[in-house]
């Protein structure tokens, strides 16, 4: 029996190399609970499993190598560095028993993580080699080529991944796909999942696939750092995708940074908490640029907390599309002037929710949808103007998607025509007389409907609004009218006049008392 010192006193052992072959070795030890050694190459016989009575430990230049159609099955505890110990097995030859890794690594099977070799067949021979519950190690400090997809499928649900290093992916389909459930992603400081590409040209050219690809459920990402693709993260439901979270996610220069898409399954219950979406504004053409898109009507349970997006100055066609019900957007943080519309809700889009907002330089949301809930709490930055598709009018007028109308009617009267309530229900309209002049401005409805049961209101003074919400049938209903300014310097409290009354009451009693006014 052959005895290598760098293994010495270590514990009951068997070297490998006292048997014609690692089979054999196996064979000859059956139960045995001991450690084999593995320090050379060693090509199967025939297909092998290692039982969980058997320590496998193999050394730096040690190699188990594939011959013919071969299997190996690993149920023992396994010793293995950051090193290449398996060769010419393809994706599924190599299994891990239940425990028998803590990690298992895509370098035992050839990955370089160069940036230069492409380890597409390592990695997934890593991840196929996981028993359910395994976690897979990607190390950090390397780049790790990609040409092809890599998949979890639903085989490996409850699985971790450990994503410490960067994938680079040089394909134009998905980078990582998961179609399996219960999995956990967790991204190092300084891990990436990148494509190559050039700032400049059309975006819809520059950018395409998937970097993160979701089918599964109960998916969880952390920091996870997507860019260079049509899509940073697509939730996908095709068979069903949900109660997924994704957590301070870092997505750029994805030509979509989050889409969600029904086709013909559902996906529904994801949430996102924190993070960044921004694009370049190097590209000639932003054709469908979104920083999140909600495709399908029936999407629902979409929310967003606190997530940055920016870097939008002069793409109009850079925004947030929604066409779901029951969606939210709280506590967004805007950088950059678009130059259109901020946040479309579509008309198949129902009581969706955009509430508050934070260092904005300017937004406009254009609402089609029904009962749909904007609420904005802003601040200016500068000489921004942070607002929710303001009109300003100064002659007739019939408004769609803006809520909020300033009227100046200072060259004559103004008549602004409200929509008929029955296609557009939930709608709320501010109207709002700007100027000092006597001109009026009336507000009509549309049809046979009417205002809080009359045909129109009218506005006669400065600043003088209505706030009307539509019932969705035939009426629309004041919730709120006022604004009459007061004087600049007037005080009209009862406390005044009461006060001025006594004064005057105790002047008149002193001037009785000395006989100056009769009693």
């Amino acid at each position: 029996m052959k005895i290598i010192p760098y293994f010495a006193g270590i514990g009951p052992w068997v070297d490998v190399r006292n048997y014609a072959s690692i089979n054999a070795a196996v064979t000859a030890i059956g139960i045995t609970q001991t450690t084999l050694l593995v320090p050379n190459i060693q090509t199967l016989t025939a297909n092998l499993t290692i039982p969980s009575t058997l320590n496998l430990k193999i050394i730096k230049g040690g190699y188990i190598v594939k011959a013919s159609t071969y299997t190996l099955t690993i149920n023992g505890p396994s010793e293995i560095g950051h090193y290449q110990v398996f060769s010419g097995f393809s994706a599924g030859d190599v299994t891990f028993g239940s425990g028998s890794v803590k990690e298992v690594n895509p370098r035992w099977f050839g990955a370089k993580g160069d940036g230069v070799t492409d380890d597409t067949v390592a990695i997934q021979s890593a991840i196929d080699s996981m028993s359910i519950g395994g976690t897979l190690l990607i190390p950090s400090g390397n780049i790790f080529l990609v040409s092809g997809s890599i998949a979890l499928n639903y085989s490996k649900s409850n699985t971790t991944i450990l994503l410490y290093g960067q994938i680079k992916y040089s394909g134009t389909g998905t980078a990582l796909k998961i179609t399996g459930n219960n999995i956990t992603i967790y991204w190092g400081g300084y891990s990436k999942i990148f494509r190559d590409y050039t700032i400049s040209g059309a975006i819809n050219a520059a950018l395409v696939g998937n970097g993160l690809h979701i089918t599964g459920k109960n998916i969880f990402n952390y920091n996870p750092n997507i860019t260079g693709f049509q899509r940073g993260i697509y939730y996908d439901g095709t068979t069903g995708c949900g109660y997924n979270n994704a957590y301070s996610p870092i997505l750029t220069d994805n030509l979509i940074g989050v889409d969600f898409r029904n086709n013909g399954g559902w996906a529904n219950e994801i949430v996102t908490f924190g993070g960044r979406i921004g694009i370049s504004s190097g590209f000639s053409s932003y054709t469908d640029s979104r920083y999140i898109n909600i495709l399908d009507s029936s999407i629902n349970g979409i929310r967003f907390y606190g997530t940055s997006v920016e870097g939008a100055t002069n793409i109009p066609e850079r925004k947030i599309y929604c066409a779901g019900h029951d969606n939210g957007f709280y506590e967004l943080r805007w950088e950059g002037i678009n130059g259109g519309t901020d946040v479309e809700f579509t008309a198949t889009s129902d009581s969706n929710r955009l509430h508050y907002g934070s260092f904005i330089e300017q937004i406009k949301v254009t609402d089609n949808g029904t009962w749909n809930e904007l609420l904005g709490n802003y601040r200016k930055k500068g000489s921004g103007l942070y607002y929710f598709s303001i009109k300003t009018i100064t002659a007739d007028y019939s408004p769609g998607n803006e809520p909020y109308i300033l009227g100046d009617a200072t060259g004559g009267n103004i008549i602004v025509t409200i929509l008929l309530a029955s296609s557009i229900k939930g709608a709320k309209y501010t109207i709002k007389k700007i100027d000092s002049s006597a001109n009026i401005i009336t507000v009509y409805c549309s049809g046979n409907d009417t205002i809080d049961g009359a045909a129109s209101v009218i506005l006669t003074a400065q600043y003088q609004y209505v706030t009307i919400v539509s019932n969705g049938v035939s009426a629309w209903q004041i919730v709120d009218m006022g604004g009459i300014k007061q004087a600049a310097n007037a005080d009209t409290s009862g406390a005044t006049l009461a006060a001025l009354e006594t004064e005057v009451n105790e002047l008149k009693g002193a001037l009785r008392q000395f006989g100056i006014i009769a009693p």
